[in-house]
């Protein structure tokens, strides 16, 4: 990386041109895009295993599920431009940011996936400003630039998406494996080897409780379900935060 950015100041015509990141719109543009898009990614991620395995949810019922997230987030997108044009460009990003950062810190505090209806509302308000981040990040990155750099914007802006997405999923899945381990207690009666496997991933749980009896496999179940909703938690409660600090960056000065 060192390497990488050295080599792109000294070239005439860079691949990645970083003075681009001198205008603060361009700047605070881009982190929003990754913080907001990597939060996003990483909800579906991990909502539609939670759903399953916490609340016992089909693969068919927990994608109905989160159908109203993807709704709202349409939403918010095509609303993004009037509420830009009412409140102005960053404290609409500000106040999307906080929305989805309070819907993230209510699914963490009270969410429970075994009632559905429960987690409803922070996952409409969650869509809609992610919706909005999302379409205004991405505007204040392309208006930012100048017109003979417009392709460089657009690239910058296209590799923003994927890269928050790919760190969203790496850095709190990473996160939710860490919690889920430190957090399945032994189960009486379950072997060291059993229960190695079953720290692997909550899938590898369901295969060992082929291989002991019902009553252990039960207690497995349920300190798995345990520690897994224990990692989703903390994975919501760290993006929230993540975002609330974004929107506290963004806001503007009085």
């Amino acid at each position: 990386m060192y390497v990488f950015v050295h080599r792109q100041r000294r070239l005439a015509e860079p691949l990645l041109d970083f003075s681009l990141f001198r205008e603060r719109r361009f700047s605070t543009g881009t982190l929003c895009v990754i913080a907001c898009f990597g939060s996003y990614v990483a909800l579906l991620f991990f909502l539609t295993q939670w759903l399953q395995q916490v609340g016992g949810c089909s693969p068919l019922k927990a994608g109905l599920a989160l159908m109203p997230l993807a709704g709202a987030n349409a939403v918010g997108a095509v609303t993004a431009p009037s509420v830009a044009n009412r409140w102005g460009n960053r404290w609409a990003l500000t106040g999307a940011l906080a929305l989805f950062s309070a819907a993230l810190t209510v699914i963490a505090l009270a969410g429970d996936a075994a009632h559905y209806p429960v987690p409803l509302l922070p996952l409409l308000a969650a869509g809609y400003g992610a919706g909005i981040v999302m379409i205004l990040g991405a505007d204040s990155i392309m208006g930012a630039a100048q017109p003979e750099r417009s392709g460089e914007a657009a690239a910058i802006q296209e590799t923003s998406f994927e890269l928050g997405a790919g760190l969203g999923v790496a850095f709190l899945g990473t996160v939710l494996t860490a919690v889920y381990r430190t957090g399945l207690p032994p189960v009486p009666g379950l072997g060291a080897t059993e229960h190695r496997a079953a720290e692997e991933l909550f899938a590898a749980t369901e295969d060992v409780t082929t291989h002991v009896t019902p009553d252990i496999a039960a207690d497995l179940l349920h300190a798995a379900r345990h520690a897994y909703d224990a990692g989703f938690t903390a994975v919501a409660g760290i993006a929230a935060a993540g975002l609330a600090i974004t929107a506290v960056l963004l806001r503007p000065p009085r």
